[in-house]
């Protein structure tokens, strides 16, 4: 994966392990581009259900993922590295309120890092049915697909400004990138499966 410090000069600091097994993440020439990844919409309705279809390879990656994330969240001192990254995870409530922000991420911080726990809980689950899931299931799938892909986010300087570039000087080939457009695709899918009709 490209060095931060010599790809758009960002700071080592911020680097990292997650999502960075290269040998997992290299030789996976399915996730190059996420269109074609499946023929098939990876989500659909089925009644008041939902079937997922995601291939063995893409379950051993989101998988691992979830387990890293798993452990960064658990971790009492996850360092700063992990911390950068899991700030996208925990919003600022109070941007302009320094003491009611501390107070909120007191308050809810743990709560918060639960619901998450608990939606990684349901993902093996989900991606491995035979059959049809429930939509509980497939939200938590959903938030647990979007926790992995604002990670990888921040680790790619992802941003969402129209008149910027969307990803850091170096990184529109990496890996990475190509994972988080599949998760981008995988996410998308999951929410038009939940707003169609049954």
């Amino acid at each position: 994966m490209p060095d931060r410090a010599g790809a758009g000069g960002h700071d080592d600091e911020r680097d990292a392990d997650f999502g960075r097994d290269s040998d997992d993440l290299d030789d996976r020439d399915d996730l190059d581009d996420a269109d074609d990844v499946l023929l098939e919409p990876p989500v659909r309705r089925s009644g008041e259900s939902f079937e997922v279809a995601v291939g063995p390879d893409e379950v051993a990656v989101i998988q691992r993922l979830i387990g890293e994330l798993r452990a960064m969240l658990a971790a009492d001192d996850p360092g700063d590295e992990a911390t950068a990254l899991l700030a996208r995870l925990f919003p600022v409530a109070y941007p302009h309120d320094d003491e009611m922000e501390a107070e909120y991420q007191r308050l809810m911080r743990e709560e918060l890092v639960q619901s998450k726990l608990r939606s990684f809980d349901v993902v093996d689950e989900v991606l491995t049915a035979e059959g049809p899931v429930d939509e509980a299931r497939l939200v938590a799938l959903m938030q647990s697909v979007n926790s992995i892909r604002l990670v990888l986010g921040a680790l790619l300087d992802v941003s969402d400004d129209p008149d910027a570039p969307e990803v850091a000087p170096g990184y529109e080939d990496s890996p990475e990138y190509a994972l988080y457009g599949y998760l981008s695709w995988l996410l998308e899918w999951c929410v038009r499966a939940v707003m169609s009709t049954a």
